[in-house]
């Protein structure tokens, strides 16, 4: 016997029953019967401690009081060890990892069985696993472990202690599964005696949604983190919430060893395993709207359910006096929603980009929330042995930040990062420009940075903005392309990272059929397009130090039969060159060298084999796919209604001075894995990323990975694709998480680019 109870092995009629298992029998054991009305939960009101100790014991007790007729208990052992070889064997840390693994959910029959039919009782009176009645469970249990580990005479004594302190941590690890936090338990319950009992299918549902989304948490301690629930346990998004748990459990049994030491129990508001619960951030507004809440007492109680279950960002709810609800009506609704048919999407393990993302969305007026996505290592409590740590990629952070006097109408136009922990935003309301400074310094804590209103400014139709380096001492500026029948271009600066940007130099700009701005080294590059005489005017800008002076000269590129669609600027090569893309059935690419004299097309090709008028959304990039080597043309498509994916290479022959060879188009169709892919991911944005992936093609950091930021019923998620080693113009999926951490897939409103407000580091 050892004081943490890792070693704990508890005879029963010859069974030897190890810590873990004993935690598992809470879902196996309990004072329940089948077809019958539940009787007095240890979480019920009305009881005195001495009689919610009592049912506890009765419910644990059965466990010990077997000795004589270890039927059953033998019968739920032989599953756990073939539920944990299965789960552990769908693991494969490569991308076969499933989140809705269809033999995990086939064991609820297989538990039915073996218990004759309690396991089901249970299920239809189990509040006392969910929020604050897994608490006053777990306490009784606790408590009760405590005074037998405090009268014990030497570590033999203690084994009781540490069964009862097990069976009461299963009530604590509920905890740790978001769904169990939120889900009004009691509310959603009906009459036991109807199989399938609507109101408690309802609660089910609820569950397994919220567990299969996850949600933002944190504790009294103030710690946060991102939790996920049944059936996400060995998910690697999931690692972080395992470490929480198992630390809250370490910190049962250590008062158990400490009780023994000192002869002295604690009072339940020193517990520690209770300060280190997690509970919902109250008023962040981070974490999806719950189908069901409750507000008031019995018998005026409301039940409040999501109006939209497919869109879980849409606040609006229908309420229901709690003892007139329509449960079979209610149930059916749910049931023919698109969220059941799609409740587990595919997870697959190795999601692990290097980028850093920060989420920006307002709240109301004056508030702001930040989350931030990143990189993570966490301990492993997993099935690799040997291995300490464990990387994934995971939610970070959430604060708020207050911006001071706000304005609720603003349709925002553009966001980035100015510096480490500083945000610009532009945006408008009617007449006036809208410029918001928002710090995300946690040494300072989230707070407005500037806040300036500038008012009556001239129309400002379809903004284009460009940021970044543009002077010659490398300072940053940003570019607001203003189009309309007066266009121009407005170049903003900074005095500082702190203070508000400021117009330094605005310029008139021709009104041409098609416009393409972007920054190509330190130049900023206005490509105009004019059909009537079938030309280009390509304006090439830099500043001198300190944006004090515009260096501007202008190249007329002739014979051009028709605008482009994309232009990417080729950041390998020292020299200003483009890849220019024209397409609609079939693609036209083009690489082209300018200077302040001359445009030189150097190589022009037509290519068939991919059609982009298929792509519902299409995203293009120009880098290199390995270290050192010429870039790649490569597009990301995506083609409703059924979600295919697509990655599209086209390499250069030598450089791509000479062309490109023909497309590799490597395909993800829906069913390439059980729910990859379908209506449930949404597009919001394609961006490129470095990824560390020690388990997949390519170990170690590479380039030229695609990370796709979706939208899963109002849920963000995201999946990275990266090439294949040694066969790098095909791409292969190495990760997905379909719902981060139960965050909105919102960011910033406004010009209706759904990725505005996601700022990559």
């Amino acid at each position: 016997m050892n004081r943490t109870g890792a070693l704990l092995k508890y005879n029963v009629g010859g069974i030897s029953l190890s810590f873990g298992q004993i935690v598992t029998f809470g879902d196996l054991y309990g004072n329940c019967k089948p077809l019958q009305q539940c009787p007095t939960q240890i979480s019920d009101s009305g009881q005195s401690e001495s009689q919610r100790v009592q049912i506890f014991r009765d419910i644990a007790g059965q466990i010990p009081n077997s000795q004589n007729d270890t039927s059953t208990l033998q019968k739920i052992l032989n599953i756990l060890t073939i539920q944990k070889t299965d789960t552990q064997s769908s693991q494969d840390p490569g991308q076969k990892f499933a989140s809705g693994n269809s033999g995990i959910g086939g064991w609820d029959v297989q538990f039915a069985i073996a218990t004759q039919g309690t396991y089901v009782a249970i299920a239809l009176c189990n509040w006392d696993h969910f929020g604050q009645d897994a608490v006053t469970a777990y306490t009784t249990g606790h408590t009760y472990a405590l005074s037998l580990a405090a009268k014990a005479n030497d570590p033999y004594d203690l084994l009781d202690a540490y069964f009862y302190e097990a069976f009461a941590q299963h009530y604590l690890s509920d905890l740790f599964s978001t769904g169990h936090l939120r889900a009004p338990r009691r509310a959603l319950h009906g009459d036991p005696s109807t199989v399938a009992p609507p109101a408690d299918v309802c609660n089910k549902y609820m569950h397994d949604e919220d567990s299969a989304s996850g949600l933002w948490v944190t504790n009294t301690y103030g710690s946060s983190w991102p939790a996920y629930g049944d059936k996400q346990l060995f998910a690697s998004k999931s690692f972080v919430n395992l470490d929480r748990a198992v630390d809250a459990m370490q910190a049962g049994a250590n008062e158990l060893y400490q009780a023994y030491l000192t002869k002295k129990t604690i009072q339940p508001e020193d517990y520690k395993p209770l300060k280190m619960i997690p509970t919902i951030p109250v008023g962040q507004g981070g974490n999806f709207v719950p189908m069901f809440s409750t507000e008031g007492n019995s018998p005026t109680e409301t039940l409040f359910q999501r109006t939209n279950l497919n869109s879980r960002s849409d606040a609006r709810m229908t309420s229901y006096n709690l003892s007139e609800v329509p449960w079979s009506k209610l149930k059916s609704f749910i049931e023919s929603s698109d969220i059941i048919t799609n409740m587990y999407p595919r997870t697959i393990q190795d999601f692990t980009p290097e980028a850093n993302i920060t989420q920006l969305r307002q709240l109301n007026a004056t508030h702001f929330l930040i989350n931030t996505y990143g990189p993570t290592w966490t301990r492993l409590y997993s099935q690799w042995p040997g291995q300490t740590a464990q990387r994934s990629w995971n939610m970070r952070s959430q604060s708020i930040s207050a911006i001071g006097p706000g304005i609720s109408e603003i349709s925002w136009e553009w966001a980035d990062q100015v510096d480490k922990a500083v945000f610009s935003l532009f945006g408008t309301s009617g007449a006036d420009l809208i410029l918001l400074g928002i710090s995300n310094d946690p040494a300072q804590g989230a707070s407005g940075a500037w806040n300036v209103t500038v008012k009556n400014t001239a129309p400002c139709p379809t903004p284009i903005y460009v940021y970044g380096n543009m002077s010659m001492d490398s300072r940053p500026g940003l570019i607001r392309s203003c189009g309309g029948s007066k266009p121009r271009f407005e170049l903003w600066t900074q005095p500082s990272s702190t203070s508000a940007p400021i117009l330094a130099m605005p310029w008139n700009a021709s009104n041409p059929d098609n416009r393409i701005t972007l920054q190509s080294h330190s130049t900023f590059v206005d490509a105009t397009y004019f059909a009537a005489n079938q030309s280009y005017v390509w304006n090439l800008n830099t500043w001198t130090d300190q944006y004090k002076q515009r260096m501007a000269s202008s190249v007329v590129e002739s014979r051009v039969a028709n605008a482009a669609q994309r232009i990417l600027a080729d950041k390998s090569t020292s020299d200003v060159g483009f890849a220019r893309l024209t397409y609609g059935n079939n693609i036209q690419i083009e690489y082209l060298l300018i200077n302040n004299s001359a445009v030189n097309v150097l190589s022009k090709q037509i290519f068939s084999a991919f059609n982009p008028s298929t792509c519902t959304s299409l995203s293009w990039f120009l880098m290199p796919l390995l270290p050192n080597a010429y870039s790649s043309v490569i597009g990301y498509c995506i083609s409703a209604p059924l979600s295919t994916v697509s990655t599209v290479v086209f390499e250069p022959l030598s450089t791509p001075r000479s062309g490109y060879q023909q497309p590799r188009i490597t395909t993800f169709t829906p069913d390439f894995l059980p729910k990859f892919s379908g209506p449930f991911t949404m597009d919001i944005l394609t961006t490129t990323t470095q990824i560390f992936s020690p388990n997949t093609q390519l170990p170690g950091k590479v380039s030229a990975g695609l990370l796709h930021l979706f939208d899963n019923y109002g849920i963000l998620g995201a999946r990275l694709l990266n090439p294949v080693k040694g066969d790098e113009s095909a791409y292969a999926v190495v990760g997905q998480v379909p719902a981060i951490a139960g965050q909105l897939s919102q960011a910033l409103k406004g010009n209706g680019n759904a990725g505005l407000g996601f700022i990559f580091d």
